[in-house]
């Protein structure tokens, strides 16, 4: 098999990570890869906000978890998540957020077309990483505005994607099944 298939399946999501940094040179490559996706229209319709920052991370961290307190059906199904020790964004020491621009109707496939180049290219270079939506909450909170302008994301763009980037503080866990039965040929 080639390395590129190899990478595709064997990288995996990583939800517990050490405190040590991405090399600049790495993460370099990462975004580099991201920003090299394909797009509709050649739109390239993306900004990558990168967060080395623990605390804004912390911040926004909670505050979806705050957001998603709100909501009685949510706590039903994943009261884990409302724990005080569960982190949203793993303790990423370094968290890329991928903006769309909120007008362009093609933004949320091109933004995740990019931010799988990146889980890809970090896999390739031996650091592990986790895309995440689940933080997006925080950004409908009272705080929302605030968080967009520390993270600094243009006018006219809004967060799609949270690419939480590091080293596995875990083993890796096992691939989880795949479906069987999700292909079929027209021919």
């Amino acid at each position: 098999m080639n390395e590129v298939l190899q990478a595709i399946y064997d990288r995996r999501s990583v939800r517990a990570f050490k405190p040590q940094q991405v090399k600049e040179d790495d993460l370099t490559l990462i975004l580099e890869a991201g920003r090299q996706a394909p797009s509709a229209k050649n739109g390239q319709p993306w900004h990558f906000t990168v967060v080395q920052r623990k605390s804004l991370s912390d911040r926004i961290g909670a505050a979806a978890k705050e957001a998603y307190a709100k909501d009685p059906e949510f706590a039903k199904k994943s009261p884990w998540m409302l724990k005080p020790e569960f982190n949203l964004l793993y303790g990423a020491p370094t968290v890329v957020w991928v903006s769309g621009e909120a007008s362009n109707p093609n933004a949320q496939g091109d933004c995740g077309i990019a931010v799988e180049n990146m889980a890809i290219a970090a896999h390739s270079l031996g650091l592990n990483s986790c895309i995440i939506i689940s933080a997006l909450p925080a950004f409908a909170t009272k705080n929302g505005p605030t968080f967009i302008k520390d993270l600094g994301i243009p006018e006219g763009f809004k967060p799609m994607y949270a690419f939480a980037l590091g080293y596995t503080a875990a083993p890796l866990p096992a691939p989880a099944p795949r479906k069987e039965d999700c292909v079929n040929y027209v021919r």
